[in-house]
């Protein structure tokens, strides 16, 4: 490797060690995602000007004693759906080399024409990361979704109705399969990664499916989240630190409907108990019986189908009424009590 190439690399690791952002990366590792000190971290890299900021930043910080980035290694997944991705995937390597940071390129294998491409290749993600996290002994996952992304989503599980816990996500740390998954950039917002990554000179890859505005994200980003944080400066990083709060609220809730309504594998409550609660607690005691028990999508539990459920529980009539939820679930109300059935079978 020439001087010249050692020279940059020693400027770029050591300019983002000093920038602010690595501080942020650093305490977010260990207070928010509990990364051990001198952790082996596998990055999803995908080239992108998030997980490039989050490359160099974590590169920087390997080389710091007793930080929770002791080594690094990169993947980029070349999903192979646009004729450039080859190319850019030897970008995104030739970054990482720059860098000296190891970086393995995986191909995924995927039907472009699949209706449902987004959430495939969002599946083939995660499991690659996990497998080669696994392989290679690494400690943990990181990934560089950051506040603007958390922002998308809340508005999302709004708009979709989505009860507590779906507006908490994605969270700083969660199970990936036998490894864990780690975001520390939900509290940083884009424009200062694009700032960060514009200060060192350092280009990175445009993917133009996130703009596509017959997607949900595409969307959000075009119409409404500049608008927001244009008229609300900070607007997403403030509604992620919201999204923590309402995680220990969620937490809290969670306790008092074990309390109320037992395990979650319980589906069959008398009457006589509903009458006494108040509606928002009865419809957040269904969800968690729906979703977390029988593992129907949170998108197929209307939040309006629910209100009804409850205000049958305690509008005082004694008629048999069924409600419809698909997958074979079925929510009946009679005099005595209120039953989840299963493919027509009593699940209690």
């Amino acid at each position: 490797m020439s001087r010249s190439v050692l020279e940059r690399r020693d400027h770029l690791l050591l300019a983002a060690g000093r920038d602010p952002l690595a501080a942020v990366v650093e305490d977010a590792l260990v207070g928010r995602c509990g990364v051990s000190s001198g952790a082996s971290l596998l990055l999803g890299f995908s080239g992108g000007v998030d997980s490039t900021a989050l490359l160099v930043l974590l590169a920087a910080l390997r080389t710091r004693p007793g930080s929770a980035c002791g080594s690094l290694t990169a993947l980029h997944l070349d999903h192979g759906l646009r004729p450039e991705s080859s190319d850019e995937a030897i970008r995104a390597a030739a970054l990482c080399d720059e860098l000296g940071v190891p970086c393995e390129v995986v191909a995924l294998e995927l039907d472009g024409h699949a209706s449902d491409l987004a959430a495939r290749a969002r599946d083939h993600r995660y499991r690659a990361l996990e497998r080669c996290a696994v392989a290679g002994g690494h400690d943990a996952v990181v990934v560089a979704h950051q506040a603007e992304d958390r922002f998308e989503t809340i508005l999302q599980g709004l708009c979709r109705g989505a009860g507590a816990a779906g507006l908490t996500s994605p969270r700083w740390r969660r199970a990936l399969g036998c490894t864990s998954l780690v975001r520390p950039l939900l509290e940083t917002s884009r424009g200062a990664l694009e700032a960060f990554c514009e200060g060192l000179g350092l280009a990175w890859l445009r993917d133009p499916t996130n703009e596509r505005l017959d997607t949900a994200r595409g969307l959000l980003r075009a119409n409404v989240i500049g608008v927001l944080e244009s008229r609300w400066p900070g607007a997403s990083v403030r509604a992620s630190m919201a999204a923590d709060r309402l995680e220990t609220a969620a937490a809290a809730l969670d306790l008092q409907l074990e309390e109320v309504f037992g395990p979650e594998s319980v589906r069959h409550w008398s009457r006589e108990l509903l009458r006494g609660l108040e509606t928002g607690l009865l419809t957040a005691g269904l969800r968690r019986a729906l979703v977390r028990s029988l593992g129907l999508s949170a998108d197929g539990v209307s939040a309006e189908r629910l209100l009804d459920i409850a205000r049958a529980c305690l509008d005082g009539e004694v008629r048999p009424r069924r409600f419809e939820f698909g997958d074979g679930v079925t929510v009946e109300l009679d005099r005595t009590a209120l039953r989840i059935l299963e493919s027509g079978v009593d699940s209690d």
